[in-house]
C-alpha cells in the first residue's frame, strides 16, 4: 500500500494540477487560529521565490496581501491606507 505525503492537500493540489495561487488562497480561508502561521520581518534579501508570490501582513491593521516582488521602498495598506515602510511588513510563513 502506498503512504500518502506528510501534507495531503499540497499532494492533492499538484495531482489535480492546480494553479499555486489558487492553492495558497484556499490555504489562506482554512487558516483557523494565528498560531498556524509564522512571522518574521521584510527585509532586503526577502523574495517571492519560484511561485512568483508570497503573503504579507501590515503591522497596523494586520490585513493580508498578496504581493508578486518585493522591489518597493514603501507601500499602502488597501485596507487601512497607512503608508508603511517595507521593512516594517511582516512576512507569513506556513506551518505546514
Amino acid at each position: 500500500m502506498k503512504k500518502l505525503p506528510k501534507d495531503f492537500c499540497e499532494w492533492l493540489f499538484n495531482i489535480m494540477s492546480i494553479p499555486f495561487s489558487q492553492q495558497m488562497d484556499w490555504k489562506l480561508k482554512q487558516q483557523r487560529h494565528p498560531e498556524e502561521r509564522k512571522y518574521k520581518n521584510v527585509n532586503r534579501y526577502t523574495r517571492t521565490g519560484k511561485n512568483g508570490s508570497k503573503f504579507i501582513m501590515c503591522p497596523h491593521c494586520h490585513a493580508d496581501t498578496r504581493v508578486y516582488h518585493f522591489s518597493w521602498p514603501n507601500m499602502t495598506c488597501d485596507n487601512c491606507m497607512t503608508t508603511v515602510n517595507k521593512n516594517d511588513w511582516l512576512l507569513i510563513d506556513w506551518k505546514y
